[in-house]
């Protein structure tokens, strides 16, 4: 008996120390969780993939139901112009939240995204090409997603990572932002402390030649990133092929699991239930790409994309409507070709929602 009361004020000690842990977690787990956190992510620092997504995502969500979202790959965020839009349907609110490198694994997180960010936008648009049925090892921490992740979202986005160079990082992150959830947000403040810092000493030293470098983890991680990025691309049509090649994109082995397929006709089936209204954009090819449609299996594209239509998706069928001329490469467009696929989705998005059958690209 001596002995278990000599025990009682340790036990006691250490429940407390347990109690006053679990009090701080939890209150840090309520600032980091809801989704008016995700404001923070708003200001356009730096090109990180999963910060730009964040911040096209907290706009949308900020504007209502009067507002159409875009997802996809770099072909998304290069073909469509959201102040172009702006101007040709008043009254809505357009967020091109197109990434890069897209695959069903970049839409995968993008969709566990949407849904954790408390967005609903009145129209979902996805953007489709058959090549984002490829295979590939997406990075989540140097593309900035594992901020927005912790060990409860693992089996959803960790799911192609199980292996790979960026695999163990990932499930570090995840841990630590588990463990401690402000953890996401301190690396946020941190860009815009280092941002506001480097914009301080620019004002200071009126224009002198200044260590961008001293206020950056990564390359331009401070820098806003352009609006389009492949704007000065213009490579040539040899370079241009010769980069695909390189890149992987032309290697029909990148294409030959259906798996990849299935995956993407579960997550349409997901992007239907996020918003009233769901439209899947079949983005222009070169004619390059579509003389080699065998190449991606676009078969098995076009089979779910068909599925999906007679669930009650729009589908917009722009492949062929860019003439190769207005592509800056096989995939992302200029700005004449920006300009014509805009305003062929605007038309095709009247009325907003509840439109009526699309045109088929035609303005």
């Amino acid at each position: 008996m001596r002995a278990s009361e000599a025990l009682r004020p340790a036990a006691r000690a250490l429940a407390s120390l347990l109690g006053v842990g679990l009090a701080v977690w939890g209150v840090a787990w309520l600032l980091a969780v809801p989704t008016w956190s995700w404001r923070l992510y708003r200001a356009p620092l730096g090109e990180t993939l999963g910060h730009r997504l964040a911040g096209k995502l907290s706009q949308c969500r900020a504007h209502g139901q009067r507002s159409v979202l875009f997802l996809g790959a770099s072909s998304t965020r290069e073909g469509f112009d959201e102040a172009l839009l702006a101007r040709l349907r008043p009254g809505w609110g357009f967020f091109n939240a197109g990434l890069a490198a897209g695959s069903t694994d970049t839409l995968a997180v993008a969709q566990v995204m949407l849904r954790k960010s408390g967005a609903r936008p009145g129209v979902l648009v996805v953007g489709l090409h058959p090549f984002m049925l490829r295979r590939m090892d997406q990075d989540l921490v140097a593309r900035g997603y594992s901020d927005f992740f912790d060990l409860f979202d693992g089996a959803e986005v960790m799911g192609y990572q199980k292996e790979g160079a960026g695999a163990e990082a990932a499930r570090r992150e995840l841990r630590l932002n588990t463990l401690w959830p402000p953890h996401r947000h301190a690396r946020q403040l941190g860009r815009r402390l280092r941002a506001g810092l480097e914009l301080a000493h620019r004002r200071a030293w009126w224009g002198a030649e200044r260590p961008e470098e001293s206020f950056q983890v990564a390359k331009r991680d401070t820098r806003p990133m352009s609006e389009y990025r492949f704007e000065e691309v213009g490579e040539g049509f040899d370079p241009m092929i010769a980069r695909w090649k390189r890149l992987g994109f032309l290697n029909p082995r990148m294409y030959d699991d259906p798996s990849r397929a299935d995956a993407l006709e579960a997550l349409l089936s997901d992007f239907a239930r996020q918003a009233p209204a769901l439209a899947l954009a079949v983005m222009p090819e070169h004619s390059y790409l579509r003389a080699r449609g065998s190449l991606f299996h676009s078969e098995r594209l076009w089979e779910r994309v068909e599925r999906a239509r007679a669930a009650g998706a729009r589908v917009l069928d722009y492949s062929a409507v860019v003439p190769d001329e207005e592509f800056l490469d096989l995939a992302h467009l200029g700005a004449a070709g920006r300009e014509r696929l805009t305003r062929a989705l605007a038309a095709d998005l009247e009325p907003l929602p509840g439109a009526p059958q699309p045109s088929g690209g035609q303005p």
